[in-house]
Order: C-alpha cells, then structure tokens, then sequence
C-alpha cells in the first residue's frame, strides 16, 4: 500500500503540523517544504545541517517519514525571498550540488529517500526577466544532466505545473508532458519518475494526468493530492468540482508510491480533515 503524506506549510511549526495531521488525522509522513521556521537552504546558498539532524529526531520521536520538497528554489531570508534557479551553468551547478548534499543528508539521516523538484522558471518578477520556453526547458535538461554526475540515491520527482499566469507570478515550466519526458530522459542515470499535482494539471491546457495513463512511461513517484478554484493553484480538497477528471485522478492515487494531501489551512474543520483522510485512505 502506498504512504499518505501531509505538507508542512502552512499549518503551523513543523511540530503543530505533526500533531495534527498524523496524531490527530492518522497520516503516515510529512513533505518538508523550506518555512521561515525550518530552512533546508540557508540565504547564504549552503545546506541548513542542523534542520536535516532536527528532521532525523522527529521522524524518530514521533514515528514519522519525511521527504523533501525544496519548493520553487526558494531561500527565505526573514520576509525576503532569493531565488536559486538554472539561469546558467553556474547557477544549475550549484543547485545540482545542493541536491547531491541533501541527497547525503537524506540517508544519514534516514529520512524517506524522495527529493520532489520543479523544472526552470520562464519569468520570476523582481528578479529574473521573462525567457523563452525553450530557453527554461534548455537549462533544465541541463541540470537533471548534473544530477546524474551527483550519483544520488535518493529518488527524484519532476513535477508537472499550471499553464503560465495560473500560479501567481512565477512562471515555471513543467506544463507540458514534452517537458518532462525531456528532463527525465537526460537524467537517465537517477532514479528519477513523476509527480503529479492534480491542481497544476486542472490549470493546464495539456492533461498530464492523460498522458500518464495512456503512456506509463515512467514511475509516479508521487501524487500531490489537491483541487483550485479554477483561477489559480489554490490548493483546496480535491473533489470532483476542484480537479478535472477527478475519478481518473483516483488512479493516480492509486498508483502513486506516495501520495501527498497537499492542501492549505481554509480554516477547514477536525471532521472534514478525517473525511478527506479517510477517502483517500479508501482509494488507495
């Protein structure tokens, strides 16, 4: 049977997240991504060590699997955002190197051996200007080719995004199963497959979701379980008004090694919270 997975973010310290989701809710793992309150990077461009050793006590405390989503190649420094990107050799080599150390940190630390990453960014206002598609899809060809000179253990997911506009400012690429099937094919030497953000394929023109199940060309690593307000990724329950094709996404669900209810804090209530768990738990 596959693992169900919370997010971190935006419920709480990392402690308060725990409580309520696997304490009170029965989820088996966290995805980490980077808060205010717990930094995998440092501003400074350098792996956070203490944040990794703190993971490894809590996964041990409290009984829980953690794995890794860096998130839009974010640095949170206090209220500012850096952020780290392909936007050249230097820069993807860099960041090729940041996951090849988190990599190490994962297994020393025994955490769930899952890395979850987007592709380049076409346009990320304030600091970098808009590029080409291709120029993105380029660099990010570019630096799975790195990852495979990291020799990484652990498993690496490339996920899907919304359309351009449909994800606040930045524009990621990922929209487009060509682009995936690309990256993954120049990371040949990883173990590296699919995730699928049932919101970011609502947002998308292409169905990634009808790709795979018509394809299966590659692992779904993982399944980022959540719907939209069809404007943007807004990350509500999933249901069948909030994903298209939802009972195709049930497959998915099912399918997916890990399956992550990456959903944000709408003041929903205790009850819906375990209705929603234990649907999913139902699916799978």
């Amino acid at each position: 049977m596959n693992k169900i997975f919370a997010q971190n973010r935006y419920w709480g310290s990392l402690e308060e997240a725990i409580d309520l989701w696997k304490n009170n809710l029965g989820v088996e793992g966290m995805m980490i991504k980077q808060t205010n309150d717990l930094t995998l990077i440092k501003p400074n461009g350098r792996i956070d060590y203490e944040s990794f050793d703190k993971l490894g006590r809590l996964q041990k405390e409290y009984g829980i699997s953690f794995n890794l989503h860096p998130y839009d190649h974010q640095i949170f420094a206090d209220k500012d955002k850096i952020y780290l990107d392909f936007l050249g050799p230097a820069e993807a080599e860099h960041y090729a190197r940041l996951i090849g150390e988190m990599d190490k940190q994962i297994h020393k630390n025994e955490l769930d051996p899952l890395i979850t990453l987007h592709l380049g960014a076409i346009e990320i206002p304030g600091y970098m200007r808009a590029r080409t598609t291709k120029r993105a899809l380029d660099a990010s060809i570019y630096f799975a080719g790195l990852l495979n000179k990291q020799k990484i253990e652990s498993e690496i997911a490339f996920e899907n995004m919304p359309d351009p506009g449909k994800n606040g400012e930045i524009h990621l690429i990922g929209n487009k199963y060509e682009h995936l099937k690309k990256v993954l094919e120049a990371g040949d030497e990883i173990d590296a497959g699919l995730c699928i953000d049932t919101g970011h394929d609502t947002l998308s023109e292409e169905s990634i979701t009808d790709e795979y199940l018509e394809k299966r060309e590659y692992e779904l690593k993982t399944i980022h379980f959540n719907g939209t307000n069809g404007e943007w990724d807004s990350h509500h329950i999933p249901s069948k008004d909030t994903v298209r094709g939802f009972e195709k996404s049930k497959n998915l669900v099912k399918e997916a090694k890990r399956v992550v209810l990456e959903i944000k804090n709408y003041d929903y209530d205790i009850e819906t919270l375990q209705d929603f768990v234990d649907k999913v738990k139902r699916i799978c």
